[in-house]
């Protein structure tokens, strides 16, 4: 989805609709990434050590912060409106 950048000028129901649409399709981008994570996880062993510069732990441990960070903002979605 395309994030469109709120105006910056706009009157009261223009930024306010602007700004939440952002927002709005950044949560889109960010979900549509957990497929990507997903095959990440799915081809890799739990002991094998995460990728990146500077990271010493293994895929164990990143999981387990994907899930606290994913189930800390579950709620937060509360506030998207329900669909179908």
């Amino acid at each position: 989805m395309d994030r469109v950048r709120p105006p910056e000028n706009g009157g009261e129901r223009e930024t306010l609709a602007g700004v939440l649409g952002f927002l709005r399709a950044t949560v889109v981008n960010k979900v549509a990434e957990c497929a990507r994570s997903q095959r990440a996880i799915d081809g890799s062993g739990l002991d094998g050590p995460a990728r990146g510069a500077g990271v010493s732990f293994n895929l164990r441990y990143a999981i387990v912060h994907l899930i606290e960070e994913t189930g800390r903002h579950c709620g937060h979605l509360d506030l998207l409106p329900r669909t179908g």
